[in-house]
């Protein structure tokens, strides 16, 4: 990796996290600066449907939380539908976050908040989204020990890893396969170690007193993961519940990523 990828790399780390946390911090400050009132529920329920020819990761069915209150702001009356704030107020998909409307009954007051300078905004959870924001302070510190760290090759273990799948054996190249190619030299399940290894002029000419061996590499990627938990520790307890599951994915994924580049490492070392 040359040094100009190296920094440009840094500096996309940089900007994510810094990008994710000034978003996290608007939510934040819109939720603390809310003014609040009483609200009336006039209905509550959740309404399913399913898409045809829609293939979608969660399935074809989607959930809907249909909640109507009344308010009055500002000597007004208003009508809102909005659960939570912003763009999250659609909360349409998963049925663990349609299923808010369950906590709610007709005839029952609930305390409404909205925006001083706009009390049609208004919503009932100051819910946050794990996207954009706290994702991207995920995606930082991983971005920064990727290019920190360089001599280990994903895409040749994720291209191996689906041709042994579909293969079923360790065959050889075929005539006419590249055998050249930087994703694969048809010697890689001879010889797990070339995984570790980079090729190329590019490498020649990377800044050595940037790139981090040893207990150096570990530590960032253990870094990595530890902000990752963080992150997630931190949105869990500023969001109240239903938590996106997005997020116990990416923690997860942190974990995996860590351990399997750990394990690799320490294998063929």
């Amino acid at each position: 990796m040359s040094s100009r990828r190296l920094t440009a790399g840094l500096l996309v780390a940089v900007i994510l996290f810094v990008g994710g946390v000034a978003y996290v911090s608007l939510q934040v400050h819109a939720d603390a600066s809310a003014s609040t009132t009483v609200g009336r529920i006039t209905s509550a329920n959740v309404t399913t449907y399913t898409q045809l020819g829609r293939p979608w990761v969660y399935g074809n069915t989607f959930y809907h939380a249909n909640v109507t209150y009344t308010y009055v702001a500002h000597g007004s009356r208003y009508t809102s539908h909005s659960i939570f704030p912003g763009h999250y107020s659609a909360h349409v998909g998963r049925k663990p976050i349609a299923d808010v409307a369950t906590n709610y009954r007709r005839g029952e007051t609930v305390t409404v908040y909205y925006p001083p300078s706009n009390p049609r905004q208004s919503y009932l959870v100051a819910r946050y989204g794990f996207m954009p924001g706290f994702l991207a302070m995920v995606l930082a510190p991983f971005v920064a020990a990727y290019v920190l760290t360089p001599g280990f090759r994903w895409g040749t273990l994720v291209y191996l890893l689906v041709r042994q799948s579909l293969s079923g054996s360790n065959r050889s190249p075929t005539r006419g396969e590249n055998q050249s190619s930087e994703w694969t030299t048809g010697n890689e399940w001879n010889d797990p170690a070339s995984l570790t290894t980079q090729h190329g002029h590019a490498d020649q000419s990377a800044d050595e007193s940037f790139v981090l061996r040893g207990r150096k590499e570990w530590g960032a990627w253990i870094g990595a993961t530890l902000v990752t938990l963080g992150v997630v520790a931190l949105y869990v307890t500023l969001s109240p519940p239903p938590y996106t599951e997005i997020a116990y994915v990416v923690a997860l994924l942190a974990i995996v990523v860590t351990a399997a580049r750990a394990g690799i490492r320490y294998q063929f070392s």
